[in-house]
């Protein structure tokens, strides 16, 4: 953990990002706070190791509208692989090889899900292809077509269930108030909440 500290000090990642409870000091000179880089604490349980490796080689945009980009450091794979771990450290897990892509989904789960995935209209601030015209930054939210070779599965599901518990402050509205409790929104698997949320 500290050798992941003193590396992400070293390239400044804490001038725009916070990572821990300091950083992202960019933000307050932003007038619009939608503008600003991501909060980067839940990286290690939210994106899946080889997009992170490819993505600190050669930034690509995750949220095209932003002014401000993230540069291109040259990191070693070292250094990669410290800042990976350091990440992973932060939520006591190990850095482990796994195929993100060797996970279909469940068939069970599709129809459900693009059902709900309709209801609740997440593409009113996500989108799939091209940013919508007329939006403004503060409505838009990052492209989902990116969502399965970027985020774990698992960090998606705990994410729906409860947004604000991963990221305070976050715009990303909270479906599914209780967890325990049946889910508002269709009968599908006896309107069990969690089996939903997977769909």
């Amino acid at each position: 953990t500290e050798a992941g500290r003193i590396l992400t000090g070293y390239y400044n990642c804490i001038q725009c990002h916070q990572i821990e409870e300091i950083g992202g000091y960019v933000k307050a000179t932003l007038e619009d706070e939608a503008m600003a880089p991501p909060y980067l604490f839940p990286e290690g349980s939210k994106v899946q190791e080889p997009w992170l490796h490819g993505f600190l080689k050669g930034p690509t945009p995750i949220r095209p509208w932003l002014n401000l980009r993230m540069p291109t450091f040259q990191l070693t794979d070292a250094e990669i692989g410290t800042i990976t771990k350091y990440f992973l450290a932060l939520h006591n897990k190990e850095l482990e090889l796994r195929d993100y892509q060797q996970a279909p989904p469940d068939q069970k789960h599709l129809a459900v899900g693009k059902a709900l995935f309709t209801d609740l209209q997440c593409l009113n601030c996500h989108y799939t292809g091209s940013i919508p015209a007329g939006r403004g930054p503060g409505d838009l939210a990052p492209n989902l077509a990116m969502a399965n070779q970027r985020l774990k599965p698992e960090w998606i599901s705990a994410w729906i269930g409860k947004p604000d518990s991963i990221q305070p402050g976050t715009k990303m509205p909270s479906f599914f108030p209780d967890l325990n409790e049946k889910s508002p929104y269709s009968e599908e698997f006896g309107a069990d909440t969690k089996e939903q949320i997977k769909a």
